[in-house]
């Protein structure tokens, strides 16, 4: 069968198979590359910490005691990403039924990293993040009725074993991550002792204006929010961290530095290996052709 398919046909098969690799290669060196910048770089004290690209270790404090409310959840927390997509069937031979986004939203909201020795602000726009916990759950509607999902930690699926794929109580499905106050935290970012008046200029936005009022609402508030806890955290330090050059990523993860530089090195290992069957089918056909 391989033999009698046309060329051109041979070859989008073998380009598709191609690309994949790639793909997980690229995800596997850049995962490894990270873990290696991690283990790399020295842990600053930000009492005595100079500006530049910095790598810090503290806890997550909300500023004035205030913590943010996750849209989806409710939760009191530091930092959310939160996104609700639908279910959107086949529709025709051309098409495939999918998950489809219609509401996404990540919070800007500065909060303080404290150490033994200081506190800065972190703002959180642009940031990698490997959050405390992630949920991941099914509803009937855009405004989920369940705001107490099962909680997995980042290195763990929530997925779980089984993906539903469509029902009348799961025509849509939920995505929330968080971190919250009192968490370690491990930050690689630009740090400055001046305050940065343009680190808050990009604001929560939403991804599609005619979905439901609930996450625009959380949006708006969102964007007060962003506003109201920059003016605190300026009276409380001017000591800030957020993202800066390109070529330097700007990361923050709740998971301690040596479990995160071991799970991006063995997330980075297993993409490298993943590679390796589109790799083979590739091979496999090649073989079956000329061979």
């Amino acid at each position: 069968m391989i033999q009698s398919l046309p060329l051109f046909v041979f070859l989008v098969m073998l380009a598709f198979l191609i690309a994949m690799a790639g793909i997980c290669v690229f995800a596997g060196l850049h995962a490894r590359r990270r873990a290696a910048l991690i283990k790399a770089m020295p842990t600053s004290q930000i009492g005595s910490a100079e500006d530049g690209y910095r790598e810090f270790e503290g806890t997550i404090e909300a500023i004035d005691g205030q913590t943010l409310s996750a849209p989806l959840t409710l939760s009191p927390c530091c930092w959310y990403h939160a996104r609700v997509e639908k279910w959107v069937p086949r529709r025709g031979s051309s098409e495939t039924s999918r998950w489809e986004t219609v509401r996404e939203i990540t919070s800007s909201s500065p909060f303080l990293l404290r150490d033994a020795t200081g506190v800065c602000a972190v703002y959180p726009d642009g940031a990698e993040v490997t959050p405390t916990d992630k949920s991941l759950w099914y509803g009937a509607s855009q405004e989920p009725s369940d705001r107490s999902p099962k909680r997995v930690g980042p290195g763990e699926s929530a997925k779980g074993m089984l993906e539903i794929a469509c029902g009348p109580n799961s025509r849509y499905r939920y995505f929330e991550e968080r971190m919250y106050d009192g968490d370690p935290l491990l930050v690689l970012g630009h740090f400055s002792r001046m305050h940065e008046e343009d680190a808050t200029d990009e604001d929560d936005e939403p991804l599609d204006s005619d979905a439901d009022d609930s996450l625009d609402d959380h949006s708006e508030e969102g964007e007060r929010d962003a506003e109201s806890f920059s003016e605190l955290a300026k009276q409380v330090t001017a000591n800030s961290i957020s993202s800066g050059a390109r070529t330097h990523p700007f990361i923050l993860s709740t998971t301690p530095q040596a479990a995160h530089v071991a799970i991006s090195e063995l997330g980075g290992l297993g993409a490298l290996f993943i590679a390796l069957v589109p790799l083979a089918i590739a091979a496999y056909l090649i073989w079956c052709r000329y061979g």
